[in-house]
């Protein structure tokens, strides 16, 4: 009798052999739609990118060894900690105004789009400013009542630090994927990785400033990108701001920013609930596969940027499942999650020196959510488009709460396993509720 196989191994069997079928057709299909648009043209934008993810990938391999050397237990549990309480109070801080710039910029003109923009981040600017004062006391507070021995000062005032610069460097980026700047976008894009791990590396490095010196490198080098890319507004002719507009946006995206302050804190609940385990070992090895999973959906998450424009474009005539640019798009994306497949065990190896080869389990079932995420972000646009913004906030809503659920459901079962299974199930009832919104109300 043969032994039976780890749960990873048959994981990655399953799915290199559910890959070799279902690629076949869809490529055949893809073939017969050529004519809907230059794909070949598309392959080539696209390229500046998705190259950023590369570079990104390309960093971790080196800085995530070196992390691990130079930093304590300790300290990157402070840091995961205030990583959370930014990625809680991005959506408050972005506002869902990025979405609301893609949409409305489409139908103005370029000195209307620029004047928007101009709008948009100055306003954001002052609003974050704001939104600092406020979130540093109620982090404050928090903490007093958790009765936490972690202090507020310096990491909570450097984390909004990272959250202003960041914000205006996320539209930006928009900004150059919607005109089409792929070299702008790439550059800034490698800037700010390599700038991060520069920076971070050698305040930890030079003075031992462990967790605090992480972040305060992230935001050095974000404060030098944001004054950079932001020097036509500050040296700028001086036009008056006019916030009516970005009122309007931010009434139209009120119910997708109030259901993303939920759907932000969903990927953190895993670990709030397995904390209490008590089994700091497990959660690390857990914590690592996770990551390093959600590397994967990065790169696919690019992808989806480089295609953007186009499915904008392909929406406003037809449905995407009528999209040839969108078959391209789903078959890179397979591709993508197949290569590391192939490669996961030498991936895991080289991430973490050898050190964690048992999150692999865990991050073969994180890195499916890369076959799902991106898909799910391309089938929103024609929603957008049909001004339906709500259904989208609704979708991410009961998301959000099936993926609380079965974290709670699934940890008390499997443990690891089903913590990582709840957020591909999730993920994939998201896709499939998407889906049906799209056939409904994109174009036929």
């Amino acid at each position: 009798m043969k032994p039976k196989l780890p749960f990873s191994a048959r994981f990655s069997r399953f799915f290199t052999n559910f890959f070799a079928k279902i690629f076949g057709g869809m490529s055949g299909k893809l073939r017969t739609k050529l004519s809907e648009g230059d794909i070949f043209k598309v392959i080539k934008n696209s390229g500046y990118f998705f190259g950023t993810s590369i570079v990104g990938l390309g960093v971790s391999f080196i800085s995530f060894p070196l992390y691990a050397i130079l930093m304590t237990k300790e300290d990157f549990g402070i840091v995961a900690f205030f990583t959370a309480v930014g990625t809680v109070a991005t959506q408050f801080s972005i506002l869902s105004l990025t979405n609301y710039y893609i949409v409305k910029s489409r139908s103005l003109d370029k000195a209307e789009s620029q004047t928007l923009f101009r709008n948009i981040v100055i306003f954001n600017f002052f609003w974050n400013l704001g939104l600092t004062v406020i979130g540093m006391v109620a982090l404050h507070l928090y903490l007093i009542i958790a009765g936490s021995e972690m202090s507020v000062f310096p990491n909570g005032l450097i984390i909004f630090t990272i959250l202003i610069t960041q914000s205006f460097i996320t539209f930006k980026t928009v900004q150059f994927r919607i005109e089409g700047e792929g070299r702008n976008y790439f550059f800034t894009g490698i800037s700010q990785v390599i700038g991060n791990a520069i920076f971070s590396v050698g305040l930890i490095w030079a003075f031992s400033l462990g967790a605090t010196g992480k972040l305060a490198g992230i935001a050095i080098s974000n404060f030098l990108i944001a004054l950079f890319l932001g020097r036509s507004l500050i040296w700028g002719d001086g036009e008056k701001l006019s916030i009516a507009s970005v009122k309007a946006g931010i009434r139209e995206m009120l119910p997708l920013t109030l259901v993303s302050f939920l759907h932000s804190t969903a990927p953190a609940a895993d670990v709030l609930v397995l904390e209490r385990y008590n089994d700091f070992r497990g959660l690390g090895v857990y914590n690592v596969g996770k990551q390093i999973g959600n590397f994967v959906t990065l790169a696919g998450t690019s992808l989806f940027q480089a295609f953007e424009p186009g499915f904008y474009e392909d929406a406003k005539k037809r449905s995407l499942f009528r999209s040839a640019r969108f078959y391209l798009f789903v078959l890179m994306l397979g591709l993508l999650v197949g290569l590391y497949f192939i490669f996961s065990d030498l991936i895991i190896t080289i991430l973490t020196a050898g050190r964690f080869h048992e999150s692999l389990q865990y991050s073969n079932i994180f890195v499916l959510q890369a076959l799902f995420l991106p898909v799910i972000q391309a089938l929103q646009v024609p929603l957008y488009l049909a001004g339906k913004v709500k259904i989208i906030a609704g979708i991410n809503l009961v998301g959000s709460l099936i993926t609380f659920g079965l974290i709670f459901a699934l940890t008390a079962e499997i443990l690891y396993t089903g913590a990582a299974l709840a957020f591909l199930i999730s993920s994939g009832l998201q896709f499939l509720m998407i889906a049906i919104a799209e056939r409904k109300y994109g174009k036929s």
